[in-house]
């Protein structure tokens, strides 16, 4: 059995903390493992409720402020991990660092003036005059105001708020304007229902950061800042949930967690496919298909794809067709890599036809049932569906039929349709494939539960296929 015992004795690496970027890696590496058990924690929630396990009121409440607790410490770490990267310069000692996020200060409006916090719980504020002076009022004294125009004296205007590096709003005010600017935007455009599908920075973003696209807030600016608010106290008062009732959200709090997990593995770990270098210029002459390919499918936008079009007007004509004619629809699904060589490598004539087949695959059970739909003609259904039901069989994605395609016209110099592919399926002259696609063929209606396979089991067919279709049939 592996225990902490076992464990230990693994834990063998040494870092050096006094240097800048490994204590920021480290950081980093901490905030990982607290995010990562509590994403396997919200599915152990999730099991339990559903079987019954845990149904009573009081259990889901400890859940939620102990998760909404561990989110917070997710957040924590990941934006001291980010303060500490981002301070990676000649001159700058770790100490001095750790020691500003330890420091106390006092919270200030954006002209660097004290903000006070009333018994009742009310923000107050100086007054400004509309050049951007503080006003006084007849004894010299400033005035103070609160987010509803309310008028307060020194007497009356609270006491000022203390704040630390472990308070949320402080952390994220220390980081850099570019990595506060994509977070702030992630969180105002990405909506909280759909967070997990959009965990790393994209070109999107850069697009939106430069100011070449604009994206449709799914919040104000209000509300965000309502929400820290909010939940900068989750950090101190979801752990005791024994003392003090507080609400949180624990949708919100995944949500802020997973944003700046998003753009603090961009700044510090950034994948290839996240280093742009993307011109000004090049940004210039953007056509308008990108932008609205971004408002149809942001996941599919990326780099090469960007310069593809920029640079190729065969290209662009095609990327026009594939918009006009709603098969970014069909093609749902698809990892950006695999739309850019599907664009680079195919004829439209190709892109129609895996088009058709992705949209069949999606609609498979319907086109067994019916002989015609509006978007493809009876005819072209008799002849796509045995394709499809090999991919089927094979419990192929959108994403895998792509890639499937693309290595059959690498490794074989196929043009890719119905008939090549009816071919590839014959020439290769596999048991399980052939009889698959005979069966299929046959009777495409027969209950196809007990005859699903690895999609990689078909990769191999063709990636170990070295010789020329024609030489197989003596052309």
């Amino acid at each position: 059995m592996f225990g902490p015992k076992e464990l230990d004795i693994r834990n063998t690496y040494n870092p050096n903390l006094q240097d800048i970027e490994e204590s920021a890696r480290r950081t980093y590496g901490e905030a990982n493992s607290f995010f990562r058990k509590e994403e396997l924690y919200l599915k152990d929630v999730e099991s339990r409720i559903k079987s019954g396990e845990l149904s009573l009121e009081q259990d889901i409440y400890d859940e939620c402020h102990a998760i909404a607790s561990d989110l917070a410490k997710c957040c924590e770490m990941y934006l001291k991990a980010l303060y500490i990267f981002e301070h990676n310069i000649p001159g700058s000692q770790i100490n001095l660092i750790w020691d500003k996020l330890k420091n106390s200060e006092f919270k200030t409006d954006e002209k660097g003036n004290l903000i006070y916090l009333t018994s009742n719980g009310i923000l107050t504020f100086p007054k400004y005059n509309t050049s951007g002076e503080i006003e006084y009022d007849e004894k010299g004294k400033m005035i103070y105001i609160d987010r509803e125009g309310n008028i307060y004296s020194e007497n009356n205007r609270g006491s000022k708020i203390k704040r630390n590096g472990h308070q949320l709003d402080r952390l994220i005010e220390l980081l850099s304007p570019e990595s506060r600017l994509l977070l702030e935007t992630r969180m105002l455009t990405i909506p909280m229902s759909t967070t997990e599908k959009n965990q790393r920075i994209s070109v999107l973003d850069l697009l939106q950061k430069k100011g070449i696209l604009s994206s449709k807030q799914q919040i104000s600016s209000e509300q965000y800042s309502g929400w820290l608010e909010q939940h900068k106290k989750t950090f101190e008062e979801a752990r005791y949930s024994g003392q003090k009732k507080y609400d949180v959200s624990v949708e919100f709090l995944y949500h802020l967690a997973t944003q700046i997990k998003a753009v603090v593995q961009y700044k510090i770990e950034p994948q290839q496919n996240q280093i742009f270098k993307i011109t000004d210029e090049e940004l210039s002459k953007l056509p308008m298909e990108i932008q609205r390919l971004s408002s149809m499918d942001s996941m599919i936008l990326s780099e090469q794809l960007i310069k593809l079009v920029v640079n190729n007007q065969e290209i662009r004509d095609k990327l026009i067709k594939i918009i006009s004619q709603n098969y970014i629809v069909y093609l749902n699904g698809i990892k950006s890599n695999n739309f850019y060589q599907l664009l680079n490598n195919f004829d439209l004539n190709e892109i129609t036809y895996i088009s058709y087949l992705c949209y069949i695959l999606k609609n498979y059970k319907k086109f067994l049932d019916i002989n015609e739909d509006k978007y493809v003609t009876r005819d072209n259904i008799k002849k796509i569906l045995p394709i499809v039901g090999v991919f089927k069989l094979y419990n192929f994605s959108v994403n895998e039929i792509v890639e499937f395609c693309l290595l059959a016209k690498e490794q074989i110099n196929m043009s890719i349709n119905n008939q090549s592919l009816l071919t590839l399926f014959d020439i290769l002259n596999i048991d399980k494939f052939y009889k698959l696609y005979k069966f299929n063929f046959n009777d495409p209606k027969q209950p196809m539960n007990d005859f699903v396979y690895d999609s990689k089991y078909a990769y191999n067919i063709i990636n170990n296929y070295k010789y020329d279709i024609n030489d197989k049939h003596g052309k």
